[in-house]
């Protein structure tokens, strides 16, 4: 079986780094998988990467992923494949197109990475959606939020859709080694943590609203790379939390930085299942996030939840895990049992089988 992924890029999101775990182990089961990029920008995710992947990587080279030439290019390359694996818009709808502008016999499988996002809220979108969504034979909800709100926005509630929930590499996240505490905060201090990209969904303003309202030396660490970072600069600036914040970027060392973290904190206004949270839960830190789509899901009964946007309430609960150490411990037991639940491996063989159902069923 020859597989085809096709995703935007492989920049830092979670899709994206979704995508780089899990393809080297189809190769290890034995399904040949190359790997098709809209955007084939050199990040730091595709050096690591392409640097030990058995398979092609594909570029349509580095045009926005936005560009309708994207359409055309993707037709040189469908041919040979027995199923092809699409993640993320626009790569959702360009790679249906070009499909049928070929005379590819492959299968389109999708994956829905979130319960929201901007199109749902425009007619137009909804009615091209609902088109779209009918050229794959396979859609692929990573959570029963996700599946719910796709079937209600496209009408549908048919045997198309299946849920995956994502998996992450646990063993990395559970027996990664922590940096020196001193590194970023004075040796009694706290260090928070937030992985994500800096959009607007991803609500960092909330917690940095939050800092205020806690100890001087609490820490704050921002990973991630968007086009909120002069924002956040800016409200940086105006809270006077410039000592107490470091924006870090980009980092392929995520698992040491949870390990050298005190509190892992997601405050999101939506999510699909979200990668960073269960990072954050096997990384034997207690893990709070609000209480949105996707996220409520995962964390209820083993981290913490807190109402959307509401610093006030997001401070004390991470006051009381500085306070708490029983409270604290406990939260821990319980985020990294729920990790446990996703493991990568269990995602992968499950994808390969609805694979196998589609090839055998569809001939």
């Amino acid at each position: 079986m020859k597989v085809l992924v096709v995703i935007n890029s492989l920049s830092m999101g979670g899709a994206e780094k979704l995508v780089a775990d899990s393809l080297p182990l189809y190769w290890q089961r034995g399904i040949e998988v190359d790997l098709l990029l809209l955007n084939g920008k050199k990040t730091s995710l595709f050096k690591k990467f392409s640097e030990t992947f058995p398979g092609r990587v594909i570029s349509l080279g580095t045009d926005s992923v936005y560009s309708f030439k994207n359409i055309f290019r993707l037709r040189k390359h469908l041919d040979g494949y027995d199923i092809i694996h699409v993640h993320l818009f626009p790569a959702l709808y360009f790679t249906a197109i070009a499909k049928m502008l070929t005379a590819s016999k492959a299968k389109l499988v999708y994956t829905e990475h979130s319960t929201n996002n901007r199109r749902r809220s425009k007619f137009y979108f909804k009615i091209l959606d609902r088109i779209i969504y009918r050229s794959y034979r396979r859609i692929i909800t990573i959570a029963n939020d996700v599946d719910t709100q796709l079937k209600k926005h496209l009408n549908r509630n048919d045997d198309a859709f299946t849920i995956i929930p994502n998996g992450i590499e646990l063993d990395r996240f559970i027996n990664a080694e922590a940096y020196p505490k001193s590194d970023y905060v004075f040796e009694d201090g706290t260090i928070l943590i937030q992985v994500s990209s800096l959009r607007s969904p991803k609500d960092q303003f909330t917690i940095l609203r939050a800092m205020p309202h806690l100890q001087y030396n609490v820490k704050l660490l921002l990973i991630g790379t968007g086009p909120n970072f002069p924002k956040l600069q800016r409200l940086i600036n105006e809270l006077g939390l410039y000592e107490r914040v470091e924006l870090l970027g980009s980092r392929m060392d995520v698992p040491n930085l949870l390990k050298t973290a005190d509190i892992v904190i997601l405050s999101s206004h939506y999510e699909g299942l979200s990668l960073s949270s269960l990072e954050g839960m096997a990384s034997g830190r207690p893990f709070i996030a609000s209480d949105a789509p996707g996220l409520n899901e995962i964390v209820k009964d083993s981290g913490i939840l807190f109402p959307i946007g509401d610093e006030v309430a997001l401070a004390a609960e991470i006051q009381r895990l500085i306070d708490d150490p029983v409270h604290y411990q406990k939260v821990v037991s319980k985020c990294q049992d729920r990790a446990r639940q996703y493991d990568i491996n269990v995602m992968v063989d499950k994808y390969i089988n609805v694979y196998k159902s589609i090839t055998t069923n569809e001939r």
